[in-house]
């Protein structure tokens, strides 16, 4: 892991870990790989080898994203050295589940967080990391379903552009 930082320049890396605890079902986990593959910076993804052999799912995609992202992307599955990570120079992100441990660490080494709580006390560790210390941002998934649910902002914007290009009569039919 360490060589593989050492090859990349420095802030570049986003890190990826979720912990021992947090268990990331395989949809999640299709989602946050492909997210990391697409956002076309290098990465470092901490993957739970017990997530990976559980599910048939993974085990079709995984090693494609791997080939896809050779050289940029670095999976491992299973164990990895946090603290080494977190206090390297290429690392200039980390997506957290928000842990205790996990907070400390990359608060102490400087790296900005995007945190992503499940349980327990990471929901009170999240606020921390985002309102108290400013360290941190959420993940924008519960603001997404907010925004397209009935009277959010993109259900309010999508209705208008729907008003603006369809008849005023309402009845779908040309006028």
């Amino acid at each position: 892991v360490t060589e593989w930082l050492d090859a990349m320049c420095t802030g570049s890396v986003v890190y990826a870990s979720f912990g021992s605890l947090v268990r990331v079902l395989h949809e999640q986990l299709y989602e946050v790989g492909h997210g990391l593959e697409d956002s076309g910076r290098p990465f470092l993804w901490v993957v739970k080898e017990s997530e990976v052999a559980a599910s048939p799912e993974v085990l079709e995609w995984l090693p494609a994203l791997e080939a896809r992202t050779a050289g940029r992307g670095l999976v491992v599955r299973g164990w990895a050295p946090q603290l080494a990570i977190l206090s390297h120079r290429a690392v200039g992100a980390f997506v957290t589940h928000c842990g205790w441990n996990s907070l400390l660490e990359s608060v102490a080494h400087g790296v900005p967080v995007v945190t992503w709580p499940h349980l327990a006390d990471q929901f009170l560790n999240e606020r921390l990391a985002v309102d108290v210390l400013g360290v941190g941002v959420p993940e924008y998934g519960e603001r997404a379903r907010t925004a397209m649910a009935i009277g959010g902002s993109s259900y309010q914007n999508l209705t208008r552009l729907i008003q603006r290009f369809t008849p005023s009569d309402g009845n779908g039919k040309e006028q």
